[in-house]
This record gives structure tokens, C-alpha cells and sequence, in this order.
């Protein structure tokens, strides 16, 4: 194949990581029928950013600057925002330093290391797209973002009982806010990349414990993620009997004698002030916020997006395959159609046509601009003009779908790459080349 140097992207023009992708892993949204969606979306900003953080730690710029979180919480936004739209919205962060959780507990989350120095120089930037987005964001000196939550919900929710809210948090505590109108989105599978929409029985379902008794289960049985010590040797299993026998765990701990196990019944006897430790740190403080309900909703309202600051962010941070999903790239030439090859009959459609045409045009999307280290994440590929096709192959953001396997999806692209009678078109070409090379891709 004799590769040939373009100096534009348009019949590639195929979006990396397409919003579209994550379709297929969207729970049924109630609201979706509603005008408007008059609700309130309450996101909790660490479980966003510390599984986009673990999930794409190998992403920069060509300067090297770390930008996985940002492009994971980027693109989960875009995803909330599309699949769930709301009037009124709020990004919740952890304060900095330490909480009242900590004052209580000095052990409280001890045993998690210092935040890595790659993540913390990316925290500006994950606030500078939110508030490019038009999400209002709150974070309160010694409070934690499911405090924030739960006085939002506890402050407008339960007022208006016109209001509904969607919580998107993998935190179990704030389970205990679902109830009537107000639901939990929360990251489930591999690496946060399906969602998993829970109601109070959806809740009852996960943990065995209605969302009343979350508190309770918790001091029961412990968080080792937040260092919360609960009381040992009573499981998920007892705790779940226990409170369904004594309803509660001061009605446990009261009656405690009564507990016909053994060993349980010791435990409990022995470590009730540890349980009532872990309770009040389980439990969801009240953040002292100064506005009235009427004035804190207005803080809560979504704005539109400043489209021309997310196209600056994007372009400083390199994130190209955004820039053409928001139709924010002034460079884009014109509308193409855009097919993501995410099943074996689309894939085999895709290589019949790239087999008869004479000239391939393609371009890999990698985890890094460093040729010698970056991996193939997916490739564009286009074959006629107006039309182009992206193939995911090892995507791992949160809501990733399915995507096909890339050793079997090269070793059936090899052939036709390496074809001498073919052309081969692409804009950076030559890194290109040494990346296919490396997966054992050889061009003539």
C-alpha cells in the first residue's frame, strides 16, 4: 500500500468515542416524555472523575499535560445531559481538607493515599468545562459532596412535590435519599460503563435493605472506602436479617441480648458505640446554605452552553473528537454521515466495502501522541466521499458500549491495509504507520 500524506481530516471526519456509542447502556428515563424535563439533576463530581481518572490515566496532550479525568467527566456530561436534560441542575464537590467526618473519626477514609499530583492539576480544568457546560456547582468548606446532595434534595425536593430529582453517584449512602421523586443513576459494570437507574425498590434490590434502612445497614456492615469501621463480624448477610428482625439499629442495639446468633449478639454487645459511630458518619449533614429555597433553586438553574468556550477548552486540551461531536470545530468542512462499527454484521459490511474500494483513507485514535507507547483506542476509515466509519475497540470511559475485539479487528484489517494495490490516504500519517507497525501492521 503506498501511503500518501492529506492534509485534511473531512472524508475521514469520523468522531472518536461517538455520544452515540453509549446509547445502547441507558436505562429508560421517566422524564423523557416531559417538557422541558422540569427537574433537578444532582451530580456528584467524585464519581465522575475518579473512575474517568483510573479508567483513561494514559491520555495528554502532545505537551504531555494529563487529560483522561477531564475528557471522561467531559464526555459523561455530555452523555447526562443528553439522555437525562433538566431545568435545574448542580455538580456537587468534595470540599478541600479535611470534614466534619474527619473531626468526628480521625481514621475517617485514613487509609486512602494522597490525591496523585496527575489528577489535581486537572481539577481546574474539570470545574472550567462544568461551568462551560451551564451546570451550577457547589462545593461547602467541611462538608462532602453527598451533604450537599442530600440538603438540595431535603431543601427543594421535599418542598415541592411537583420537583422531581436524579442523583448520578456510585455512593451507597446517598441511597438513602430515594424515595418518592427522586431516583439514583449510579455507574455500574467494568469501569463505570453501564448505568443502572434505581427507585427505592431498585435500592431494596441491590442491597437487600429499603433506602430508610441505608444508615442503619451501613454501621452495620462497615465502608472500607470510607474507612468506616461498622461493627466486626456482622456481614451484609446478618446485617440485612438483623434489621429486618429489629427494624433499626438503635432497636438492634437495645434489644441486643435477643439476637439468638452468638456471635453477633457478642459483637454487637461489644462494639454498639462503634456502631454508633459509623452511623453518625453514614449520616447525610445538613450544609448550612444561606439562601432561602426559592433563591437556591434559581442558583440551580441549567444555562445554555458557552459554545465558544468549550470549543477553546477542547481545542487547548486536544480533544478533537469532541470538538466535531458538538459541531464545535470551525475547520469541519461539511456534514458527513458517521457509522459506528459496534457489531460483527456492521463490521463485515465495512470490510466487503473497503475491500472493493481502490483507495482507503484512515486514521487511528491512540491513548497517547508518544508513538512508542500510545495504544490503538479506534480507527476511522472512510472509502467515498460524504460518508465514514469509526470502530471503538478499546474504549474504557464511563458508558462505554460493547465494542469488538482489537486483536481480532486488526488481524482481519491487516490484509486489506497491507494490500500494495490499495492507496492509503491520512492526515499524520507517518505516526500513524509506526503505531500499525508495533500491532505487527506492515505497509509497502
Amino acid at each position: 500500500m503506498r501511503p500518501m500524506r492529506w492534509p485534511s481530516r473531512s472524508a475521514i471526519c469520523c468522531a472518536a468515542e461517538e455520544v452515540s456509542m453509549a446509547d445502547r447502556s441507558r436505562p429508560p428515563d421517566p422524564g423523557a416524555n416531559e417538557a422541558n424535563a422540569a427537574r433537578l439533576l444532582l451530580i456528584d463530581a467524585g464519581s465522575l472523575i475518579y473512575p474517568a481518572y483510573f479508567a483513561m490515566s494514559g491520555l495528554s496532550t502532545a505537551e504531555g499535560f494529563p487529560t483522561g479525568a477531564i475528557y471522561g467527566v467531559s464526555r459523561m456530561l455530555l452523555k447526562l445531559l443528553g439522555d437525562y436534560p433538566a431545568q435545574y441542575a448542580a455538580v456537587a464537590f468534595d470540599s478541600r481538607g479535611p470534614t466534619w467526618r474527619h473531626q468526628l473519626y480521625a481514621e475517617y477514609k485514613a487509609q486512602r493515599p494522597p490525591m496523585a499530583e496527575e489528577l489535581a492539576v486537572q481539577l481546574p480544568r474539570i470545574q472550567e468545562v462544568v461551568e462551560a457546560l451551564g451546570l451550577p456547582h457547589f462545593a461547602a468548606p467541611g462538608y462532602e459532596a453527598d451533604d450537599l446532595i442530600a440538603t438540595l434534595i431535603r431543601r427543594l425536593v421535599r418542598a415541592d412535590r411537583d420537583l422531581p430529582a436524579l442523583i448520578f453517584s456510585g455512593d451507597k449512602d446517598l441511597m438513602q435519599l430515594v424515595g418518592e421523586r427522586v431516583q439514583l443513576l449510579r455507574p455500574a459494570g467494568r469501569a463505570g460503563q453501564a448505568l443502572e437507574l434505581l427507585d427505592a425498590e431498585g435500592v431494596r434490590r441491590h442491597l437487600g435493605v429499603p433506602p430508610e434502612q441505608i444508615g442503619d445497614y451501613l454501621a452495620l456492615v462497615g465502608d472500607a472506602v470510607d474507612n468506616v469501621p461498622g461493627v466486626p463480624g456482622i456481614g451484609k448477610v446478618t446485617a440485612k436479617r438483623l434489621l429486618g428482625e429489629f427494624g433499626s439499629l438503635e432497636g438492634l442495639l437495645a434489644q441486643a441480648e435477643r439476637v439468638s446468633n452468638r456471635r453477633a449478639r457478642d459483637a454487637l454487645l461489644n462494639y454498639a458505640e462503634q456502631a454508633r459511630l459509623s452511623r453518625q458518619l453514614v449520616e447525610l449533614q445538613a450544609v448550612p446554605l444561606e439562601q432561602d429555597s426559592a433563591v437556591l433553586l434559581a442558583k440551580c438553574r441549567c444555562h445554555a452552553p458557552d459554545r465558544a468556550r468549550l470549543r477553546e477548552l477542547f481545542q487547548q486540551l486536544q480533544f478533537r473528537s469532541l470538538l466535531q461531536e458538538l459541531a464545535l470545530d470551525p475547520l469541519r468542512p461539511a456534514e458527513i454521515a458517521v457509522e459506528i462499527v459496534l457489531s460483527e454484521e456492521q463490521f463485515e459490511v465495512l470490510l466487503a466495502r473497503l475491500g472493493q474500494a481502490p483507495a482507503i483513507s484512515l486514521d487511528l485514535e491512540t491513548s497517547s501522541r508518544d508513538a512508542l507507547r500510545a495504544q490503538i483506542v479506534g480507527i476511522s476509515l472512510a472509502v467515498e466521499t460524504g460518508r465514514g466509519y469509526y470502530l471503538p475497540l478499546a474504549h474504557d470511559y464511563l458508558g462505554a458500549p460493547p465494542q469488538l475485539g482489537l486483536e481480532e479487528a486488526l488481524t482481519r484489517l491487516k490484509p486489506l491495509l497491507e494490500n500494495p494495490g490499495k492507496e492509503l490516504i491520512g492526515q499524520n500519517i507517518k505516526y500513524d504507520l509506526k503505531i500499525l507497525r508495533r500491532y505487527g501492521i506492515k505497509l509497502r
